[in-house]
């Protein structure tokens, strides 16, 4: 899958994310990068959030773990899936870069 996307770099409020993802009306996507992170971690950031628009994630009901899983280069089928109950990552889903540092500072 092909998309546009813009890359924005700024300091978010904290540590607690590493990237953002917004997708927008017309198909494109906004990607946001934690700069309080260093560049190396920006970017294997956008890698991973550059996969999970790649596989078109932000339009699949599979479930979040999974997602995870194969924006890391993970195969449910190698069995590399976190067991349910170890700490995984979400995909939080903002309808504003304001609904997001909302989040962040709750």
């Amino acid at each position: 899958m092909e998309a546009e996307y813009y890359i924005r770099r700024l300091d978010f409020p904290n540590r607690s994310v590493k990237a953002a993802t917004f997708p927008n009306d017309d198909g494109s996507f906004d990607i946001y990068l934690n700069t309080l992170y260093p560049e190396s971690t920006q970017e294997a950031a956008l890698r991973h959030e550059l996969e999970h628009i790649r596989l078109g994630h932000f339009y699949s009901d599979k479930p979040i773990r999974e997602k995870e899983a194969e924006a890391d280069g993970l195969l449910p089928e190698d069995g590399l899936l976190p067991a349910r109950g170890d700490r995984v990552h979400t995909i939080p889903l903002f309808t504003s870069p304001e609904e997001l540092v909302r989040w962040l500072t709750g």
